[in-house]
């Protein structure tokens, strides 16, 4: 920059001379400088073409071109009195770039200090600080390294925690107690930025406690781009920490998930739980609940050491129009172990219509405590061995085989003898003091095809007929009924023999 002269007001400057505005007031910057059309404003720097007129002032220039600032020059004349130039347009622009020191080997690299990676080698530069392990990549080691891998060393502000003194490339500033902060109107651009305790960076306040917090509000972090992204090796707080893939908590209180008011927590991938999983309110599911191992619903299971029932109430709330697939073995076991040596049991056994089951197979069954279905023999018994057995079908009818069974009459549903058999030595016997009625009629409703002991009453012979398995003869015996008539034949017989 120009070495700058005192101030001088508008009407009083040397043509020819350069100068840098200070005030505008109400001077015409263009007739000053000789030139037409441009927007003047504080810290633009021109050439006097006529001493002017006005209440603005300027600074005079040694000459109009940048040139060298150093030493006390620049303490003196930019913050001459603690004052700056107001000016709003940048009028120094300082670039120093990094120069390579010297060549470092991974294990050797200084902590705090900025190296250029060279070759990478085995070394893993992302440990120690670098964004990347390419090649040319600028990097401040946070660690010695290990490996193969080599860097430049960069000789910069970085290396020289007094520039002033000297000994190295970087730009500063006095290090005795300031009279006045160092206010920039614009951006600070830096590839590093270092404070001593503290840096106020607008409501942020980053500390050498490695601590960010702000003077008020919350801490809001947004990202652009088409994948933004927001890395961290580890985010924690007090109670919880974020670590790659893991979110943890650091003392044995419970990580609460809280969607707040009507929202939702949506897991959208599968959810693993290695542990119990316990929930206060209701399980709602839209898809299948498939289990491999056991499926337990209620813990406090029956264990024999108390009295029945157990705490655990499991309810089946919908009707079992669904499918209940059993196992490989085709069977449900409708009876755990009550913890001794007796069976659990179904209370009752619901179906609203038997005819929606197909089959019920079983061993055998107890019906009520009262009737026993099954055994070897294939009986249906009664318990208690003096018990009744009933079988009343109320209005309905028994079936058995091919007979009816209705009130007091069994019907043969078949066109063929109704037999009534036994076995070994066994006979049929009718018990009781009243009379069994057997088949009546004349002779032209006798069988067609009668069988040999066919018995009836012929109601025109009046006497119990029986085939013989050619004719029907009388019951009793052979010959015919001995009447009145024949009783009075047989007396006049007698008569006459006798005298």
């Amino acid at each position: 920059m120009p070495e700058p002269y005192g101030i001088s007001s508008a009407g009083s400057f040397g043509i020819g001379n350069a100068y840098i505005i200070t005030t505008l007031g109400d001077t015409d910057w263009n007739t000053a400088a000789g030139t037409i059309g441009l927007s003047y404003k504080v810290g633009d720097v021109f050439t006097a073409a006529v001493a002017g007129s006005g209440t603005g002032t300027a600074r005079r220039l040694v000459n109009d071109s940048i040139g060298r600032i150093g030493g006390k020059l620049l303490a003196d004349n930019l913050l001459r009195d603690g004052r700056d130039l107001a000016f709003d347009t940048d009028l120094l622009y300082l670039k120093i770039s990094p120069k390579v020191a010297d060549n470092v080997s991974a294990g050797s690299f200084q902590l705090g200090v900025r190296y250029k990676i060279l070759t990478t080698g085995t070394t893993n530069f992302l440990l120690i600080g670098s964004l990347s392990n390419a090649p040319g990549t600028i990097f401040t080691a946070t660690g010695p390294g290990t490996g193969t891998g080599t860097a430049d060393r960069l000789d910069d502000v970085a290396l020289d925690p007094n520039p002033q003194s000297g000994t190295g490339r970087g730009v500063g500033f006095n290090l005795d107690n300031p009279a006045y902060d160092l206010q920039v109107n614009s951006n600070i651009d830096a590839n590093g930025f270092a404070a001593t305790s503290a840096a106020y960076i607008a409501n942020f306040v980053i500390s050498n406690t490695n601590r960010i917090s702000t003077n008020f509000g919350g801490i809001n972090i947004f990202m652009t781009g088409l994948d933004p992204e927001a890395r961290f090796d580890t985010l924690a707080s007090s109670g919880v920490f974020f670590n790659e893939n893991i979110i943890g908590s650091y003392t044995n209180q419970n990580i609460r998930i809280d969607s707040n008011a009507a929202g939702t927590i949506e897991l959208q991938a599968n959810t693993n739980a290695t542990g119990n999983v316990f929930v206060t309110g209701n399980i709602g599911i839209s898809g299948n609940l498939s289990k491999q191992g056991n499926l337990i619903l209620g813990d406090d299971v029956i264990d024999g050491e108390g009295d029945l029932p157990e705490n655990d109430t499991v309810n089946f709330a919908m009707p079992f129009n669904q499918s209940l697939i059993p196992g490989l073995d085709l069977g449900y076991d409708l009876g755990g172990s009550l913890g001794d040596s007796t069976r659990g049991r179904w209370a009752q056994l619901h179906s609203p219509s038997w005819n929606d089951i197909n089959t019920i197979i079983a061993s055998s069954a107890t019906v009520s405590d009262q009737v026993f279905i099954g055994g070897a023999l294939h009986e249906i018994t009664t318990v208690q061995s003096n018990d009744d057995l009933i079988l009343d079908a109320d209005t309905g009818i028994y079936f058995i085989e091919n007979t009816k069974w209705q009130d007091d009459t069994i019907t043969n549903l078949l066109n063929t003898p109704l037999k009534i058999s036994t076995t070994g030595t066994g006979y049929y016997r009718f018990a009781g003091t009243n009379a069994m009625l057997i088949p009546a009629g004349g002779d032209a409703t006798r069988p067609v095809s009668p069988e040999i002991g066919d018995t009836r009453w012929n109601t025109d012979q009046g006497y119990l007929e029986c085939f013989d398995g050619s004719v029907y003869v009388i019951s009793t015996g052979g010959g015919i009924e001995v009447t009145t008539e024949i009783m009075e034949d047989l007396g006049h017989v007698y008569t006459l023999m006798l005298g």
